[in-house]
């Protein structure tokens, strides 16, 4: 049988895991709306969609993601993980 070349994702899970770390430090409501926006089998639900299932107002749900997007920018791993310095 022939070589053959297998990509090696041993990356990918160390920055999957970074990224879970660095999501679990955040509050809970922050937490919550980063998983349901970014991760969550769901993603991609719109801010009002958010905001029914966490029982709060849109502009509480656009509070919260910047406030855990701003953390999670200073946080060296996650930042390395996600690329969020860059935006």
């Amino acid at each position: 049988m022939p070589d053959t070349v297998v990509a090696d994702d041993a990356d990918l899970v160390g920055s999957r895991d970074a990224v879970r770390q660095a999501v679990g430090c955040l509050p809970p409501r922050q937490r919550a709306v980063i998983v349901l926006r970014y991760f969550a089998d769901l993603a991609d639900l719109a801010e009002d969609e958010i905001a029914g299932v966490l029982g709060c107002s849109v502009a509480t749900v656009r509070s919260q993601a910047s406030r855990a997007l701003a953390k999670l920018r200073v946080d060296p791993v996650a930042r390395s993980a996600t690329n969020l310095g860059s935006r």
